[in-house]
């Protein structure tokens, strides 16, 4: 394996230190200016993106899974900075490995991002033990991951295409037992005028999707493995759905709070 492939697999959680250090001194300034220039600098978007649904971050009390429209590559900045000012939250976001390999600048940022809580990892790849080992690390000191199910940026507005949606954010959610909040954010895209807008919408509890893979009677392993298969498929699905619904929710009110 190459240097670089090793430094784009190694991750680590941030100290709480480094974390506070780059949201509140990279990334909230650069969410501040860039909404400003969108508002031609009055006194509002001075204050930051406009955002509804933060008290749902304050009343998590611990883990979550935050998953998040993807409309341009300032959406995990924007959403760190409210995370980290309405509710003194630290988010882990998932981003992709390119961004490491952007020739010249690209080792730099990755680090800068790393500070911040973010780690890279493949789209549409099986979760290498690594990575899983680091998301159960995230989630067992009670920490918030973010993930991007549309899997890449997306030119569609505030339409949430179903279709689009990766699964992975269902199946963490599900096997780490854990909320999801649906996250909408608008304004950010190239060619937006207005400020920067954010939804967020209350925690979806994963508990009425979850099943026992035990059943009555015991059943041969080959057969429990096909029963925990086919309705594991459809628990998978049906939060997907309710997932896919709270993002479009989310994602209607960021683009009407962007045009008051």
């Amino acid at each position: 394996m190459s240097n670089k492939s090793n430094d784009i697999e190694r991750s680590a959680i941030p100290s709480n230190r480094t974390h506070d250090l780059i949201v509140n001194n990279v990334f909230r300034p650069i969410t501040n200016i860039y909404n400003a220039r969108k508002g031609h600098f009055s006194e509002d978007v001075m204050d930051g993106p406009r955002h509804v649904g933060a008290n749902n971050l304050r009343d998590i009390g611990s883990t979550a899974i935050l998953s998040m429209a993807h409309r341009s590559m300032l959406d995990p900045l924007v959403i760190s900075t409210i995370a980290m000012e309405e509710a003194k939250l630290r988010i882990n976001m998932m981003a992709k490995p390119e961004i490491w390999e952007v020739p010249v600048i690209g080792k730099a940022l990755g680090r800068v991002l790393e500070a911040g809580g973010t780690f890279p990892i493949e789209r549409n790849k099986p979760i290498t033990a690594e990575k899983s080992k680091h998301i159960a690390d995230i989630f067992n000191a009670n920490g918030v991951l973010g993930i991007f199910p549309e899997g890449t940026r997306q030119d569609t507005g505030r339409i949430i295409d179903r279709d689009k949606l990766n699964s992975g954010v269902a199946v963490l959610a599900l096997r780490h037992h854990v909320p999801v909040i649906p996250v909408g954010i608008d304004g950010t895209r190239k060619g937006d005028r207005g400020p920067i807008a954010v939804a967020i919408n209350p925690p979806i509890q994963v508990e009425e999707f979850e099943f026992a893979e035990q059943v009555a009677g015991q059943p041969p392993k080959d057969i429990m493995r096909e029963v925990v298969h086919v309705v594991g498929g459809r628990r998978i699905k049906a939060l997907m759905n309710e997932i896919h619904a709270g993002m479009q929710d989310a994602q209607t009110v960021a683009t009407y709070l962007r045009k008051e």
